[in-house]
């Protein structure tokens, strides 16, 4: 999805341009956080083929091919609420914050009301942090194909929408979960790998 790298690339010059972000957090993060993260791998990790309740998030340009065969879907998708989802992520460390994009497609099923950022939750070892509208807008901008949840869309078949995080780079390194409330009940939809978001702060 070379579209996607093209999107989360004018993100990150845009924010760097910005100066310092204010970090949409809610509580930090404890031990029972790092638990979860680690047993949502392992819950993964046990499931067989089919859609689960938990996919994984590929790095562009490995994202959602063009022509996804039933065998691809059942092997990244996550689904839950009567949808069939995909995601690709990636991240970058950018001074003191670490910014964390990301392209949610839905595969099957719509959601019956648009959903804004504060719909999608990154769990990390370092607290919770909802869609930065700013950055979101950004990387949709960079794309006609994609919507910035900054405006609320649903999630429907086609249409990509462009959910981007700015996160402290310090206390937010290895996996997260990208969590998605779709009707008042948030599900743990996509596992991102530590590969795919960035350096160390500072680099």
């Amino acid at each position: 999805m070379t579209f996607l790298t093209r999107a989360l690339l004018v993100c990150f010059v845009v924010l760097v341009g910005c100066g310092p972000l204010a970090v949409r957090a809610q509580p930090a993060a404890d031990e029972s956080q790092e638990r979860y993260i680690v047993e949502l791998g392992q819950r993964n990790a046990s499931y067989g083929p089919g859609c689960n309740g938990i996919g994984i998030a590929l790095p562009p340009p490995a994202g959602l091919p063009a022509e996804p065969t039933q065998r691809w879907i059942d092997g990244h998708a996550a689904c839950a609420n009567g949808l069939r989802l995909t995601s690709s992520c990636v991240g970058a460390v950018a001074g003191d914050n670490r910014l964390v994009g990301c392209t949610i497609i839905a595969v099957d099923g719509s959601t019956a009301k648009p959903l804004g950022c504060d719909a999608y939750t990154l769990l990390t070892l370092g607290g919770r942090f909802k869609g930065d509208p700013t950055a979101s807008d950004a990387a949709a901008k960079a794309d006609p194909r994609q919507a910035s949840c900054a405006q609320p869309v649903p999630l429907a078949p086609g249409k990509p929408v462009a959910v981007a995080f700015t996160l402290p780079a310090a206390t937010t390194g290895g996996q997260m979960a990208l969590m998605i409330d779709v009707d008042g009940t948030e599900a743990p939809d996509f596992l991102i790998p530590a590969v795919q978001l960035g350096g160390e702060a500072g680099a």
